[in-house]
């Protein structure tokens, strides 16, 4: 929820690769803005892209809204005083349902399978239906401790067929605070577009250093998250089905997922409905 690269030297490189990932699930300078990898997950019905008028959208410049319906994912920095590392804004439009790429990233539990570095989830707390409190654990490069951190997760639907996940790390090893929030909302008939955000304060007093590392790993982490949906959708209906179901649970929406409702592949379909 974050932007692409890697490496620096000594302890340095360390505080930066957990943060990223708090996609709780987690672009720019230096980092590539090549295109991603399509993501075969048809959809839902909405707007023409030429008439959209969501305020994510409408807030981009004309040229980074013809990089996004192109293919490209757009990163953008934002400078706040007092802070060591800009806010990191990405915004990509994935081929799927909002609720398939907002299922796919409440589980949390899921991040090690697909997440950069991170090895271990564990939700250790439900505050409520659509809050948990998860516990995050991420390799650390050379002879650091591995970061552990605490991050609470909230899920709330501002509008029909729109998703959104805010965070903030109650605890860390490595970083003083962290935020941010995923927000998925249809674009047209078979695109989300998702915006993701996330604002590191880190501990170490040489984090400026980071900069370009942080942004390189929130984008690494959404490409993950993007990939991630693909490969489900494609290949995992039960999968992407269940998520859906707990998704809808955590919000209070009753009926179950069917495989019409999430629109499958039809090559998937007919095994989902298999008995």
């Amino acid at each position: 929820m974050p932007n692409k690269g890697r490496f620096l030297f000594f302890i340095l490189p360390a505080l930066c690769l957990f943060l990223p990932l708090l996609l709780n699930g987690g672009a720019m300078g230096g980092i590539p803005q090549d295109s991603s990898k399509d993501l075969q997950q048809p959809g839902f019905s909405t707007s023409n892209p030429a008439t959209f008028q969501s305020p994510v959208w409408t807030a981009l410049g004309k040229k980074d809204q013809e990089r996004l319906v192109a293919g490209e994912t757009v990163v953008i920095e934002e400078d706040l005083p007092g802070k060591a590392w800009p806010r990191f804004t990405l915004y990509h439009l994935v081929k799927g349902t909002p609720e398939q790429v907002a299922a796919v990233f409440w589980d949390c539990e899921l991040d090690p399978a697909y997440i950069p570095n991170c090895t271990t989830v564990r939700i250790i707390k439900r505050p409520g239906a659509s809050v948990i409190e998860g516990q995050y654990t991420l390799k650390m490069p050379f002879f650091l401790r591995e970061e552990v951190y605490v991050s609470r997760n909230e899920l709330t639907q501002p509008a029909p067929g729109v998703y959104e996940i805010k965070w903030k790390v109650l605890k860390s090893r490595y970083s003083k605070d962290c935020s941010g929030s995923l927000r998925a909302e249809p674009f047209d008939k078979e695109r989300t577009l998702l915006r993701y955000r996330n604002l590191v304060e880190p501990a170490s007093s040489f984090a400026k250093l980071l900069r370009s590392k942080a942004g390189n790993q929130v984008y690494d982490s959404v490409s993950a998250l993007v990939l991630q949906t693909e490969r489900e959708v494609e290949k995992s209906p039960e999968l992407i089905l269940r998520q859906i179901a707990n998704l809808r649970q955590s919000l209070h929406v009753s009926p179950e997922p069917s495989v019409n409702s999430v629109t499958l592949p039809s090559s998937q379909q007919s095994a989902a409905a298999a008995p």
